[in-house]
């Protein structure tokens, strides 16, 4: 069966063997309306063909894809966004394991999109996760990191400002660095003047700065 395809994200393994997470955006009818699927889909070519397993479905109206990588020990890690029943933007995380995906929730409330995630050389696994609405254009910014994947810790990145399109990677020193596409909107002007930029965070172990590219 033909599906849409959204926001594929693609690594490798040691053993060179592809996997790549994407969102099924096919529109069906569920629940008697007509709404996109939102599923998050797993394709490998592991057994030297190209398979593909549902991972996540429990999303009220989508889930979004953004990372998958590999740990040194090989396992998977999935990293993504996804809009419960009450309506929160949520960010939520995918383990692999011998019996199948383990999937938990990075925040349980609120309304956080994801911005980034990746993985150290120490296999800690790292979320940026940006607060999704607020009144003027300051937005919680905030970092969570965990080494086993069941409990996070968070802190408030104190970067406050409106980004979207952001990728995260983790360097050969574990200092982070989160590339994203800032908004900005001068509202002294009439009629009010809007800028995309491109801004470079970095994370050193203790804190983060930024600065325009």
């Amino acid at each position: 069966q033909n599906r849409l395809v959204d926001n594929p994200r693609i690594t490798y393994d040691a053993n060179e063997h592809i996997h790549i997470v994407w969102d099924d955006a096919t529109y069906e009818t569920i629940g008697g309306s007509y709404t996109r699927n939102g599923e998050l889909k797993y394709t490998s070519n592991e057994t030297g063909n190209w398979t593909t397993v549902t991972v996540f479905d429990e999303a009220a109206y989508r889930s979004r894809a953004h990372a998958i990588v590999a740990d040194s020990q090989n396992i998977l890690h999935i990293g993504y966004s996804y809009n419960d029943e009450d309506n929160n933007d949520l960010i939520g995380y995918l383990k692999q394991t011998p019996n199948g995906w383990i999937s938990t929730n990075v925040t349980t409330s609120g309304t956080h999109s994801l911005l980034g995630f990746t993985i150290d050389q120490n296999d800690d696994l790292h979320f940026v996760g940006i607060e999704s609405y607020a009144s003027g254009w300051d937005r919680t910014i905030t970092h969570y990191t965990s080494n086993n994947g069941t409990f996070w810790n968070s802190s408030n990145m104190s970067l406050n400002m409106v980004l979207y399109a952001s990728t995260l990677i983790a360097d050969s020193d574990n200092n982070l660095h989160l590339l994203s596409r800032q908004y900005v909107v001068n509202d002294s002007t009439s009629p009010p003047q809007y800028y995309n930029y491109l801004r470079h965070a970095i994370f050193n172990g203790t804190n983060w700065t930024s600065y325009l590219i």
